[in-house]
């Protein structure tokens, strides 16, 4: 896994989108758990911020991170006390933040309107760009106290 996603990365980041990477290598590297659906689009998105991202994260942020996550760190409690319009969105196939997590999120939040993306993952955002930004910009006009403030 790690080898292909090396190269995928490294030939993604040279020639965004190239397709025969993706068939190559992109969709047996650990992309796979990050889109589902492997375009050139995404994997311009890829190229242009994931991998700068991945290789600026400090090590002492991915320690915070493993160490909470051991220690099942959990805000769900404090989740209710929230009472500002939410907008939660999750893709359907994310193995990172599972949709059922991002579901009882918003069902806890009291005012939260929840969307969830078939056929998408992690990044869903880089995969439907175009639906999401729709998503966002209607739940905006339906909220301009939120945006106001």
């Amino acid at each position: 896994d790690n080898v292909f996603t090396g190269v995928a990365s490294i030939l993604n980041r040279c020639r965004p989108g190239w397709q025969w990477n993706i068939d190559t290598f992109g969709q047996r590297s650990l992309y796979r758990y990050l889109i589902q659906q492997h375009t050139p689009a995404a994997y311009h998105y890829l190229a242009t911020y994931a991998l700068p991202a991945y290789l600026q994260t400090s090590r002492w942020a991915t320690r915070a991170l493993f160490t909470a996550m051991r220690q099942r760190y959990s805000r769900i409690a404090d989740l209710p006390k929230i009472q500002c319009p939410c907008l939660v969105l999750a893709g359907e196939n994310d193995r990172h933040i599972a949709s059922a997590a991002s579901q009882e999120t918003a069902q806890l939040l009291p005012e939260a309107e929840w969307h969830c993306y078939p056929n998408t993952a992690h990044l869903f955002p880089w995969e439907i760009p175009d639906i999401v930004l729709a998503d966002i910009d209607r739940w905006i006009e339906q909220h301009p106290d939120v945006v106001s403030q």
